[in-house]
């Protein structure tokens, strides 16, 4: 019997670095002074009806909340760049990690499907970076209060880290 597919102990490392600051990113994004880059991106910007500091950005197959990204199916999560597959691949309707339901591989064929929606995540969010204007990006981690990725490195340790997981 075939085995189910494991995160690395190597990518889950850098993944937790590169996630960490990629929703720090994401969440400066916001912010720019010309407009809302995530808008500019063509994510649509949900608030929750009744907290309304409680928000979500989407652009299929992506989603994103301060605590992480749904990507088709997967679940990256910000803290400890915890990997899951959901249920489903539609975008579930919730506002926080606590909502989110998170799926171990079961099998060798879910453990295939993570591992081939991880790096088609990591290239989504590299293609991001890419769209970014570098002076931006490293004015925003300037400001960030942790050892960080260097601008000009962060599409490309996502493309590696895609690599990796192949």
């Amino acid at each position: 019997m075939a085995s189910i597919w494991r995160v690395p102990p190597a990518v889950i490392r850098e993944g937790k670095l590169l996630l960490d600051q990629q929703c720090w990113c994401w969440g400066q994004d916001i912010r720019h002074s010309d407009g809302n880059l995530l808008l500019a991106q063509g994510f649509v910007r949900e608030h929750h009806a009744a907290e309304k500091d409680l928000s979500r950005y989407r652009q299929p197959p992506a989603t994103l909340w301060a605590f992480g990204l749904f990507y088709d199916g997967l679940w990256l999560l910000r803290q400890d760049f915890k990997i899951r597959l959901a249920p489903s691949e539609l975008p579930p309707d919730i506002w926080t990690v606590r909502d989110a339901e998170l799926l171990y591989p079961a099998t060798p064929d879910d453990g295939e499907r993570l591992r081939e929606k991880l790096r088609a995540a990591c290239l989504w969010i590299a293609a991001y970076e890419e769209s970014i204007p570098r002076a931006w990006r490293a004015e925003t981690l300037r400001r960030w209060d942790k050892k960080s990725i260097p601008a000009a490195e962060q599409a490309t340790r996502w493309r590696s880290l895609e690599e990796a997981i192949r």
